[in-house]
């Protein structure tokens, strides 16, 4: 996969923490060659197709807005945030999403799904489940009755 040298180094995340987050979400392993801007993923064709995906998903992010068709992932959970409590939910540079994609092994993105942003939850659904509690369990903590 062809990728640009910008985006290369964002994809790479602060000591690889991106790659490593993709690998383990889409079950793949990557070999990132920023200098060429390639990409070489390693995986069963839906695994390569998932990683494909994820990358694509956080250069969306390096540009701006990110869109997804929720529709016809399998992968994916999609949860309403009240406009605001976005903040809360992603934290502090984004810490609090963080933590919970590394928690529950997902990666999670504020999204336009149907016209409207949410919060995409991607990975197993065992996974996604857990990270999806947690998020309403913060939602609740920020905004009392709004999940139940």
């Amino acid at each position: 996969m062809e990728i640009e040298t910008a985006a290369a180094a964002f994809v790479l995340g602060r000591g690889g923490s991106t790659k490593r987050k993709i690998e383990r979400v889409s079950e793949t392993r990557m070999d990132l060659d920023e200098r060429r801007g390639t990409i070489e993923i390693r995986g069963t064709p839906e695994q390569r197709q998932k990683a494909r995906d994820y990358v694509n998903f956080v250069d969306m992010q390096r540009r701006g807005s990110v869109e997804v068709d929720a529709e016809t992932r399998s992968d994916i959970t999609v949860v309403a945030v009240p406009e605001d409590c976005c903040g809360f939910v992603m934290g502090r540079g984004g810490n609090t999403l963080r933590s919970m994609e590394e928690e529950w092994g997902t990666l999670m993105c504020f999204a336009k799904v149907d016209g409207r942003e949410q919060l995409c939850i991607f990975g197993k659904f065992a996974n996604r489940r857990g990270a999806e509690l947690k998020v309403m369990s913060a939602l609740e903590h920020k905004k009392p009755g709004h999940c139940v």
